[in-house]
């Protein structure tokens, strides 16, 4: 079975532009390399180091950032219950303290 390669293409201000497979017989386009890329996107490419060169993960999460979910109802209702329960405990344990003294 032939390998597939994937050839990484860039715009005319050299960020990457997309993905496409290289053809049996096809050349490799004035816009595209051989090399893949790593890191974070944004990529640049650099072909003088025929390099693709992309952002720090501290930027990447900075431009990106992950919200926590909702709280769901039923992530409140347990709260609800353990705060109940909690003071309830707290009743008990000073009742029986109470009671001890």
């Amino acid at each position: 079975m032939k390998e597939l390669k994937t050839l990484y293409f860039w715009n005319e201000d050299m960020s990457f532009s997309h993905l496409e497979i290289l053809k049996d017989g096809q050349e490799i386009p004035e816009n595209a390399t051989l090399t893949a890329y790593a890191g974070y996107a944004p990529f640049k490419y650099d072909k003088s180091l025929d390099k693709w060169i992309g952002v720090s993960k501290e930027e990447y999460d900075k431009a990106h950032p992950i919200e926590p979910p909702a709280p769901t109802n039923q992530d409140k209702m347990n709260a609800m219950f353990i705060k109940s329960n909690l003071e309830i405990k707290k009743e008990i344990a000073e009742m029986k303290g109470a009671n001890n003294g």
